[in-house]
Protein backbone atom coordinates (compact mmCIF):
# COMPACT_ATOMS: atom_id res chain seq x y z
CA UNK A 1 0.00 0.00 0.00
CA UNK A 2 0.97 3.40 -1.11
CA UNK A 3 2.36 5.66 2.30
CA UNK A 4 0.05 9.13 1.76
CA UNK A 5 2.27 12.20 1.46
CA UNK A 6 0.56 13.42 4.89
CA UNK A 7 2.11 10.17 6.80
CA UNK A 8 5.32 10.90 4.84
CA UNK A 9 6.15 14.03 6.29
CA UNK A 10 4.91 13.32 9.69
CA UNK A 11 7.18 10.31 9.94
CA UNK A 12 9.87 12.93 8.79
CA UNK A 13 8.95 15.29 11.29
CA UNK A 14 9.81 12.87 13.68
CA UNK A 15 13.13 12.23 13.19
CA UNK A 16 16.29 14.68 14.13
CA UNK A 17 16.49 17.45 12.29
CA UNK A 18 20.19 19.61 12.45
CA UNK A 19 18.85 22.10 15.37
CA UNK A 20 16.88 19.49 17.58
CA UNK A 21 20.17 18.09 19.52
CA UNK A 22 20.75 21.72 20.25
CA UNK A 23 17.42 22.53 21.86
CA UNK A 24 17.94 19.13 23.67
CA UNK A 25 21.31 19.88 25.37
CA UNK A 26 21.76 21.43 28.34
CA UNK A 27 23.54 24.42 27.27
CA UNK A 28 22.72 26.85 30.35
CA UNK A 29 25.30 24.48 32.04
CA UNK A 30 27.52 24.75 29.63
CA UNK A 31 27.55 28.65 29.38
CA UNK A 32 27.99 28.58 33.46
CA UNK A 33 31.51 26.76 33.22
CA UNK A 34 32.45 28.91 30.26
CA UNK A 35 31.73 32.07 32.46
CA UNK A 36 33.20 30.64 35.63
CA UNK A 37 36.11 29.71 33.27
CA UNK A 38 36.90 32.85 32.22
CA UNK A 39 36.37 34.55 34.87
CA UNK A 40 37.90 32.87 37.67
CA UNK A 41 41.46 32.63 35.14
CA UNK A 42 43.89 34.38 37.36
CA UNK A 43 46.86 32.83 36.22
CA UNK A 44 48.70 33.62 32.81
CA UNK A 45 47.14 32.10 29.59
CA UNK A 46 48.41 29.09 27.98
CA UNK A 47 48.52 28.77 24.66
CA UNK A 48 44.86 26.80 23.54
CA UNK A 49 45.84 23.10 21.60
CA UNK A 50 46.12 24.20 17.98
CA UNK A 51 45.37 20.92 15.84
CA UNK A 52 41.89 20.29 17.99
CA UNK A 53 42.66 16.38 18.58
CA UNK A 54 41.56 14.91 21.97
CA UNK A 55 45.19 13.59 23.06
CA UNK A 56 46.29 17.15 25.23
CA UNK A 57 44.07 15.99 28.29
CA UNK A 58 44.96 12.64 27.63
CA UNK A 59 48.60 12.95 27.64
CA UNK A 60 48.49 15.53 30.66
CA UNK A 61 46.79 12.71 32.80
CA UNK A 62 49.64 10.22 32.16
CA UNK A 63 52.28 11.89 32.37
CA UNK A 64 54.98 11.12 34.53
CA UNK A 65 57.04 12.48 37.40
CA UNK A 66 60.45 13.39 35.21
CA UNK A 67 63.09 12.90 38.02
CA UNK A 68 62.15 8.80 38.52
CA UNK A 69 65.12 6.71 37.84
CA UNK A 70 64.45 4.23 34.54
CA UNK A 71 65.48 0.32 35.92
CA UNK A 72 68.94 -0.61 34.78
CA UNK A 73 70.03 -1.70 31.73
CA UNK A 74 66.50 0.06 30.50
CA UNK A 75 68.34 3.66 31.23
CA UNK A 76 70.81 2.93 28.53
CA UNK A 77 68.31 2.19 26.28
CA UNK A 78 66.23 5.41 27.22
CA UNK A 79 69.21 7.66 26.94
CA UNK A 80 70.29 6.32 23.65
CA UNK A 81 66.28 6.71 22.19
CA UNK A 82 66.40 10.18 23.65
CA UNK A 83 69.55 10.74 21.76
CA UNK A 84 67.94 9.50 18.73
CA UNK A 85 64.77 11.58 18.95
CA UNK A 86 66.75 14.74 19.59
CA UNK A 87 68.47 13.83 15.87
CA UNK A 88 65.15 13.39 14.52
CA UNK A 89 63.56 16.63 15.69
CA UNK A 90 66.56 18.69 14.63
CA UNK A 91 65.73 17.40 10.98
CA UNK A 92 61.40 18.10 12.01
CA UNK A 93 61.38 14.13 12.07
CA UNK A 94 58.82 12.33 14.49
CA UNK A 95 59.22 8.91 15.34
CA UNK A 96 56.63 7.46 17.39
CA UNK A 97 56.50 3.30 18.96
CA UNK A 98 54.11 1.97 20.91
CA UNK A 99 53.35 -1.98 22.44
CA UNK A 100 50.72 -3.00 24.29
CA UNK A 101 49.72 -6.94 25.19
CA UNK A 102 47.46 -8.12 28.17
CA UNK A 103 45.87 -10.76 29.64
CA UNK A 104 42.62 -10.11 30.62
CA UNK A 105 40.39 -12.51 33.06
CA UNK A 106 36.68 -12.46 32.98
CA UNK A 107 34.86 -14.09 36.63
CA UNK A 108 31.78 -14.78 34.48
CA UNK A 109 33.54 -17.35 32.12
CA UNK A 110 32.19 -16.33 28.49
CA UNK A 111 31.40 -19.54 26.74
CA UNK A 112 32.79 -17.19 23.53
CA UNK A 113 35.86 -15.87 24.74
CA UNK A 114 34.65 -12.51 24.57
CA UNK A 115 34.49 -9.58 27.14
CA UNK A 116 31.02 -8.01 26.45
CA UNK A 117 30.52 -4.42 25.61
CA UNK A 118 34.34 -3.68 25.36
CA UNK A 119 35.29 -3.26 21.59
CA UNK A 120 38.49 -2.53 22.36
CA UNK A 121 39.52 -5.27 24.79
CA UNK A 122 36.98 -7.95 23.62
CA UNK A 123 39.69 -10.88 24.58
CA UNK A 124 38.22 -12.77 27.86
CA UNK A 125 40.51 -15.09 29.63
CA UNK A 126 43.73 -14.85 27.21
CA UNK A 127 46.70 -13.43 26.57
CA UNK A 128 46.46 -10.79 23.77
CA UNK A 129 49.15 -9.26 21.17
CA UNK A 130 46.69 -5.99 21.45
CA UNK A 131 48.67 -3.38 19.43
CA UNK A 132 51.62 -2.13 17.76
CA UNK A 133 51.72 1.34 16.84
CA UNK A 134 54.15 3.13 14.44
CA UNK A 135 53.75 7.01 13.61
CA UNK A 136 55.96 8.74 11.49
CA UNK A 137 55.64 12.62 11.15
CA UNK A 138 57.76 15.13 8.79
CA UNK A 139 57.21 18.42 10.40
CA UNK A 140 53.92 17.25 11.87
CA UNK A 141 53.55 21.41 13.80
CA UNK A 142 54.11 23.32 10.91
CA UNK A 143 55.15 26.72 11.00
CA UNK A 144 53.31 29.91 9.21
CA UNK A 145 53.93 28.85 5.69
CA UNK A 146 55.07 25.27 5.70
CA UNK A 147 53.74 21.72 5.64
CA UNK A 148 53.65 18.88 7.43
CA UNK A 149 52.61 15.08 7.53
CA UNK A 150 51.72 12.38 9.53
CA UNK A 151 50.88 8.85 9.05
CA UNK A 152 50.21 6.64 12.54
CA UNK A 153 49.59 2.57 11.12
CA UNK A 154 48.29 0.10 13.89
CA UNK A 155 48.67 -3.87 13.82
CA UNK A 156 47.48 -6.51 15.91
CA UNK A 157 44.09 -7.55 17.23
CA UNK A 158 43.37 -3.49 17.86
CA UNK A 159 43.66 -2.94 14.04
CA UNK A 160 41.00 -4.93 13.11
CA UNK A 161 38.97 -3.30 16.33
CA UNK A 162 39.10 0.04 14.93
CA UNK A 163 38.83 -1.04 11.07
CA UNK A 164 36.65 1.95 9.08
CA UNK A 165 33.67 1.38 6.11
CA UNK A 166 36.75 1.71 3.56
CA UNK A 167 34.13 0.70 0.80
CA UNK A 168 31.43 2.74 1.85
CA UNK A 169 29.18 -0.63 2.58
CA UNK A 170 28.49 -0.06 6.06
CA UNK A 171 29.64 -3.75 6.47
CA UNK A 172 32.92 -4.60 7.99
CA UNK A 173 34.55 -6.17 6.94
CA UNK A 174 34.07 -6.93 3.59
CA UNK A 175 36.63 -6.50 1.44
CA UNK A 176 40.67 -7.98 2.09
CA UNK A 177 41.59 -5.26 3.49
CA UNK A 178 39.26 -4.78 6.48
CA UNK A 179 40.02 -8.57 7.18
CA UNK A 180 43.69 -7.17 7.93
CA UNK A 181 44.95 -6.81 11.10
CA UNK A 182 46.10 -4.09 9.88
CA UNK A 183 45.26 -0.32 9.85
CA UNK A 184 45.90 3.50 8.81
CA UNK A 185 44.26 5.50 11.79
CA UNK A 186 46.30 8.18 10.60
CA UNK A 187 47.28 9.81 7.16
CA UNK A 188 47.08 13.27 6.85
CA UNK A 189 48.67 16.50 5.62
CA UNK A 190 48.36 20.14 7.37
CA UNK A 191 49.71 23.30 6.16
CA UNK A 192 49.65 26.34 8.69
CA UNK A 193 48.79 29.65 7.31
CA UNK A 194 49.72 33.53 8.53
CA UNK A 195 46.58 34.63 9.66
CA UNK A 196 46.05 36.25 13.36
CA UNK A 197 47.91 33.87 15.59
CA UNK A 198 47.14 31.21 13.38
CA UNK A 199 45.02 28.65 10.83
CA UNK A 200 45.88 25.07 10.66
CA UNK A 201 44.33 23.02 7.88
CA UNK A 202 44.70 19.53 8.09
CA UNK A 203 43.48 17.09 5.40
CA UNK A 204 43.28 13.24 5.41
CA UNK A 205 42.40 10.40 7.90
CA UNK A 206 41.90 12.22 11.00
CA UNK A 207 41.59 11.15 15.06
CA UNK A 208 37.93 12.44 15.92
CA UNK A 209 37.47 15.28 17.94
CA UNK A 210 35.46 14.30 20.61
CA UNK A 211 36.05 12.38 23.44
CA UNK A 212 37.77 12.20 26.99
CA UNK A 213 40.12 8.92 25.69
CA UNK A 214 41.95 8.40 22.49
CA UNK A 215 42.61 4.98 20.90
CA UNK A 216 46.36 4.22 22.05
CA UNK A 217 46.43 2.64 25.72
CA UNK A 218 49.22 4.27 26.68
CA UNK A 219 47.82 7.93 26.42
CA UNK A 220 45.27 6.93 28.83
CA UNK A 221 44.73 6.76 32.70
CA UNK A 222 42.65 3.42 32.48
CA UNK A 223 43.86 0.12 30.59
CA UNK A 224 40.13 -0.10 29.21
CA UNK A 225 37.87 2.37 27.23
CA UNK A 226 34.58 3.73 28.79
CA UNK A 227 31.55 2.87 27.38
CA UNK A 228 31.31 6.41 26.21
CA UNK A 229 34.29 6.17 23.98
CA UNK A 230 32.91 2.87 22.60
CA UNK A 231 29.67 3.59 21.94
CA UNK A 232 28.60 7.26 22.46
CA UNK A 233 30.87 9.04 19.78
CA UNK A 234 32.79 8.14 16.63
CA UNK A 235 36.68 7.17 16.70
CA UNK A 236 38.02 8.51 12.98
CA UNK A 237 37.06 10.57 10.06
CA UNK A 238 38.17 10.94 6.95
CA UNK A 239 37.77 15.03 5.66
CA UNK A 240 39.36 18.22 6.55
CA UNK A 241 39.82 20.02 9.70
CA UNK A 242 40.60 23.93 9.89
CA UNK A 243 41.64 25.03 13.24
CA UNK A 244 41.90 29.09 14.56
CA UNK A 245 43.66 30.26 17.55
CA UNK A 246 41.45 33.33 18.31
CA UNK A 247 43.37 34.33 21.65
CA UNK A 248 46.53 32.35 23.42
CA UNK A 249 44.08 30.62 25.15
CA UNK A 250 40.60 29.95 23.07
CA UNK A 251 40.95 28.00 19.28
CA UNK A 252 38.08 27.12 16.94
CA UNK A 253 38.19 23.92 14.91
CA UNK A 254 35.63 23.34 11.86
CA UNK A 255 35.63 21.16 9.36
CA UNK A 256 33.71 18.47 7.13
CA UNK A 257 33.55 14.70 7.49
CA UNK A 258 32.71 11.56 5.10
CA UNK A 259 30.80 10.29 8.62
CA UNK A 260 31.69 7.99 11.46
CA UNK A 261 34.83 5.81 11.23
CA UNK A 262 34.20 5.52 7.07
CA UNK A 263 36.69 6.04 4.37
CA UNK A 264 34.56 6.19 1.91
CA UNK A 265 30.94 7.52 2.37
CA UNK A 266 28.67 5.20 3.14
CA UNK A 267 25.26 7.27 1.92
CA UNK A 268 25.66 10.73 -0.56
CA UNK A 269 26.26 13.65 2.39
CA UNK A 270 29.03 14.79 4.44
CA UNK A 271 29.01 15.27 8.15
CA UNK A 272 29.71 18.62 10.21
CA UNK A 273 31.85 18.28 12.77
CA UNK A 274 33.99 21.22 15.27
CA UNK A 275 35.32 22.46 18.65
CA UNK A 276 35.84 25.11 21.09
CA UNK A 277 38.78 24.45 23.14
CA UNK A 278 39.10 26.56 26.06
CA UNK A 279 42.66 26.83 27.94
CA UNK A 280 42.70 29.52 30.19
CA UNK A 281 46.00 27.94 32.37
CA UNK A 282 47.84 25.07 32.98
CA UNK A 283 45.45 24.01 35.10
CA UNK A 284 42.37 24.29 33.48
CA UNK A 285 41.07 23.31 30.02
CA UNK A 286 37.81 23.04 28.66
CA UNK A 287 36.57 21.43 25.46
CA UNK A 288 33.13 21.47 23.49
CA UNK A 289 32.97 19.35 19.84
CA UNK A 290 30.58 18.06 18.18
CA UNK A 291 29.51 16.43 14.71
CA UNK A 292 26.25 15.86 13.19
CA UNK A 293 24.82 14.81 9.79
CA UNK A 294 23.50 11.50 7.87
CA UNK A 295 25.56 8.24 9.10
CA UNK A 296 23.03 5.32 7.88
CA UNK A 297 23.87 3.42 4.78
CA UNK A 298 21.99 4.25 1.33
CA UNK A 299 20.76 1.07 -0.94
CA UNK A 300 22.03 -0.45 -3.22
CA UNK A 301 25.07 -1.08 -0.39
CA UNK A 302 24.36 -3.84 1.42
CA UNK A 303 24.81 -2.61 5.08
CA UNK A 304 21.43 -0.87 3.98
CA UNK A 305 18.55 -1.63 6.47
CA UNK A 306 15.38 -1.10 4.47
CA UNK A 307 13.10 0.51 4.40
CA UNK A 308 14.02 3.20 5.71
CA UNK A 309 17.69 3.56 5.48
CA UNK A 310 17.33 3.31 1.64
CA UNK A 311 14.50 5.97 2.13
CA UNK A 312 15.56 8.42 4.36
CA UNK A 313 19.55 7.47 4.62
CA UNK A 314 20.16 11.44 3.42
CA UNK A 315 17.87 12.76 5.69
CA UNK A 316 17.99 10.54 9.30
CA UNK A 317 21.00 13.08 10.83
CA UNK A 318 23.00 11.77 13.69
CA UNK A 319 24.19 14.18 15.99
CA UNK A 320 26.33 14.05 19.27
CA UNK A 321 27.18 17.54 21.63
CA UNK A 322 30.63 16.46 23.62
CA UNK A 323 31.64 18.40 26.69
CA UNK A 324 35.43 17.65 28.16
CA UNK A 325 36.69 19.03 31.38
CA UNK A 326 40.50 18.99 32.59
CA UNK A 327 42.04 20.07 35.83
CA UNK A 328 45.22 19.92 37.28
CA UNK A 329 44.50 21.37 41.25
CA UNK A 330 48.27 20.14 42.59
CA UNK A 331 51.31 18.16 40.73
CA UNK A 332 50.59 14.87 39.52
CA UNK A 333 46.45 15.27 40.71
CA UNK A 334 44.18 15.27 37.62
CA UNK A 335 40.53 15.06 37.01
CA UNK A 336 38.76 14.35 33.90
CA UNK A 337 34.62 15.54 33.59
CA UNK A 338 33.16 14.03 30.44
CA UNK A 339 29.44 14.36 29.13
CA UNK A 340 27.88 13.24 26.05
CA UNK A 341 24.16 13.60 24.63
CA UNK A 342 23.73 11.73 21.43
CA UNK A 343 20.16 11.82 18.72
CA UNK A 344 19.51 9.96 15.50
CA UNK A 345 16.75 9.99 13.07
CA UNK A 346 15.14 6.45 12.28
CA UNK A 347 17.49 4.42 14.79
CA UNK A 348 15.69 3.62 18.03
CA UNK A 349 15.58 -0.35 18.11
CA UNK A 350 13.06 -0.69 20.86
CA UNK A 351 10.97 0.86 18.25
CA UNK A 352 12.04 0.43 14.93
CA UNK A 353 11.91 3.29 12.40
CA UNK A 354 11.30 5.97 15.73
CA UNK A 355 14.07 8.93 16.87
CA UNK A 356 16.92 7.65 19.21
CA UNK A 357 18.51 8.93 21.64
CA UNK A 358 21.72 8.46 23.91
CA UNK A 359 23.59 10.07 27.06
CA UNK A 360 26.59 9.97 29.33
CA UNK A 361 28.77 11.03 31.85
CA UNK A 362 32.40 10.08 33.31
CA UNK A 363 34.86 11.12 36.16
CA UNK A 364 38.03 9.93 36.03
CA UNK A 365 40.49 11.00 38.25
CA UNK A 366 44.71 10.50 38.63
CA UNK A 367 47.37 10.94 40.98
CA UNK A 368 51.30 10.30 39.82
CA UNK A 369 53.97 10.12 42.15
CA UNK A 370 57.65 9.16 41.23
CA UNK A 371 57.02 6.42 38.73
CA UNK A 372 53.79 5.32 40.15
CA UNK A 373 50.17 6.46 38.80
CA UNK A 374 47.19 5.39 40.18
CA UNK A 375 43.54 5.78 38.20
CA UNK A 376 40.47 5.74 38.90
CA UNK A 377 37.05 5.96 36.54
CA UNK A 378 33.05 5.74 37.38
CA UNK A 379 30.64 6.44 34.11
CA UNK A 380 27.32 5.93 33.05
CA UNK A 381 25.77 5.52 30.14
CA UNK A 382 22.13 5.53 29.23
CA UNK A 383 21.11 3.72 25.90
CA UNK A 384 17.30 3.75 26.06
CA UNK A 385 16.30 3.07 22.46
CA UNK A 386 19.31 0.25 21.87
CA UNK A 387 20.68 2.33 18.89
CA UNK A 388 24.42 2.42 20.25
CA UNK A 389 24.68 -0.86 22.24
CA UNK A 390 22.29 -2.96 20.34
CA UNK A 391 19.83 -3.32 23.52
CA UNK A 392 17.54 -0.58 25.43
CA UNK A 393 19.26 -0.67 28.36
CA UNK A 394 21.21 1.76 31.10
CA UNK A 395 24.77 0.82 32.02
CA UNK A 396 27.37 2.06 34.60
CA UNK A 397 30.69 1.05 35.36
CA UNK A 398 33.76 1.70 37.46
CA UNK A 399 37.23 0.66 36.96
CA UNK A 400 40.50 1.12 39.12
CA UNK A 401 44.07 1.26 37.78
CA UNK A 402 47.48 0.96 39.15
CA UNK A 403 50.80 1.45 37.08
CA UNK A 404 54.36 1.38 37.59
CA UNK A 405 56.90 3.00 35.25
CA UNK A 406 59.98 0.85 34.39
CA UNK A 407 61.51 3.31 31.92
CA UNK A 408 60.29 6.87 30.51
CA UNK A 409 58.64 4.60 27.86
CA UNK A 410 58.36 0.77 29.48
CA UNK A 411 55.49 0.00 31.81
CA UNK A 412 53.53 -2.26 34.01
CA UNK A 413 49.62 -2.28 34.34
CA UNK A 414 46.46 -3.54 36.15
CA UNK A 415 43.02 -2.62 36.00
CA UNK A 416 39.75 -4.11 37.93
CA UNK A 417 36.40 -3.11 36.18
CA UNK A 418 33.67 -3.83 37.15
CA UNK A 419 30.58 -3.46 35.05
CA UNK A 420 26.35 -3.53 35.48
CA UNK A 421 23.36 -3.42 33.24
CA UNK A 422 19.46 -2.78 34.32
CA UNK A 423 19.40 -6.04 31.16
CA UNK A 424 20.69 -9.28 31.33
CA UNK A 425 23.30 -8.65 28.73
CA UNK A 426 26.53 -10.16 29.48
CA UNK A 427 27.49 -13.29 28.36
CA UNK A 428 28.29 -16.76 30.58
CA UNK A 429 29.49 -19.81 30.25
CA UNK A 430 26.95 -21.18 28.43
CA UNK A 431 25.32 -19.58 25.56
CA UNK A 432 21.76 -19.22 27.24
CA UNK A 433 22.98 -17.53 30.25
CA UNK A 434 23.63 -14.07 30.56
CA UNK A 435 24.39 -11.71 33.91
CA UNK A 436 23.56 -8.66 34.43
CA UNK A 437 27.23 -7.09 35.62
CA UNK A 438 30.59 -8.35 34.63
CA UNK A 439 34.04 -8.08 36.47
CA UNK A 440 37.38 -8.39 35.03
CA UNK A 441 41.15 -8.32 35.82
CA UNK A 442 43.88 -7.20 33.46
CA UNK A 443 47.25 -6.69 33.09
CA UNK A 444 48.89 -5.27 30.76
CA UNK A 445 52.41 -4.09 29.77
CA UNK A 446 53.37 -1.30 27.28
CA UNK A 447 55.63 0.82 25.74
CA UNK A 448 55.10 4.36 24.59
CA UNK A 449 57.65 5.81 22.15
Amino acid sequence: MCESPLRTRKRRSEGLNPTSIMAKFPWNLVLAVIAATLLVAAAPASAAVLGGVAEPYARSLQAKDPDFAAIPPLDWVDNRTAEMQEWLANRQIHLGLGFSAAYIWNANDPFNGKNTLRPLADNANSVAFELFQLELGLNPNPDFGELGLNVKLDAGRFARRVKADWNGTGLIPDTTWEYNDVEFQEAWLAFNIKLGKGLLLKAGRLTTLLGAEVLEPWKNVNFSRSFLFGYAIPRTHTGAYATYQVTDMIALTGGAVVGWDNVEDNNHSASGIGQLAIRPNEKFQLYMSGIIGPEQTCLPNPGAVPPLSGRYCNSNNRGVVDVVIGMTPLPGLNFTLNYDFGSESGASVRKPGKHASWSGFSGIASYTYNRWQAGLRGEWFQDGQGARTGVPQTLWAVSLDARVFLSDALYLRSEYRHDESDRAVFTGNTPNKLFSGQDTIAIEIGYSL
